[in-house]
């Protein structure tokens, strides 16, 4: 990885950190896509959120999921697989990052976990095992992808692959980035269709 995709990749993972909403895209059992906000802490290198509901049911049978940022511009993604953590001690420590992070909309209060989830709560690890970054408008130049330490590899295409795509085209520079999203999702489609399908995501209770 070069300095440009490494800036890239360390601009995203801080964004990943700060950011207070998250989209999550997980399968419900009969394969239709289901997608929600969540409330979420960014620790470990992995996505720590609470789920109730549907959200339960479809990680109880595919713990898959892949996590967006709000932006359509500035585009930050992750995938890889959920672990769902019953450990007092582990969700402890992800209940205080929640503290630290969140405000009770009605309460004005730290909002935690605990009387959100009951007292024996369920939290949920996204381990991600591929990450993705671009910026609308600019997608040629300014787009990323690179594999998590541990991770056992992905079929999505890389971001080179992309950029030689892109480069190819005949389209006017102001309309590449339009381009260069259409062909991602082209390729997306040939190569991994299993992404379009985990399409779920959650908000924590409040």
């Amino acid at each position: 990885m070069g300095d440009h995709d490494t800036m890239l990749r360390e601009r995203a993972l801080a964004r990943l950190r700060t950011a207070m909403n998250y989209w999550i895209a997980t399968t419900r059992p009969d394969g239709r896509p289901h997608a929600a906000p969540v409330w979420g802490v960014w620790l470990d290198d992995g996505l720590w959120f609470g789920a109730e509901g549907q959200k339960v049911r479809n990680l109880a049978v595919q713990p898959y999921a892949v996590v967006h940022l709000d932006s359509a511009n500035d585009v930050i993604m992750v995938q890889g697989p959920v672990e769902i953590v019953r450990d007092a001690a582990r969700v402890s420590v992800a209940a205080k990052a929640f503290r630290v992070k969140y405000v009770d909309g009605e309460t004005g209060a730290p909002f935690d976990v605990y009387p959100a989830l009951g007292e024996t709560p369920v939290l949920y690890h996204v381990m991600p095992e591929i990450g993705w970054a671009w910026l609308e408008g600019a997608f040629v130049t300014h787009n990323t992808r690179w594999e998590f330490e541990g991770a056992t590899g992905s079929a999505w295409p890389r971001s080179d692959e992309f950029r030689r795509s892109a480069q190819s085209l005949s389209a006017p520079a102001s309309r590449r980035g339009v381009v260069g999203l259409i062909g991602c999702v082209a390729s997306i489609q040939q190569n991994a269709v299993t992404v379009v399908r985990i399409a779920n995501v959650h908000r924590i209770a409040l």
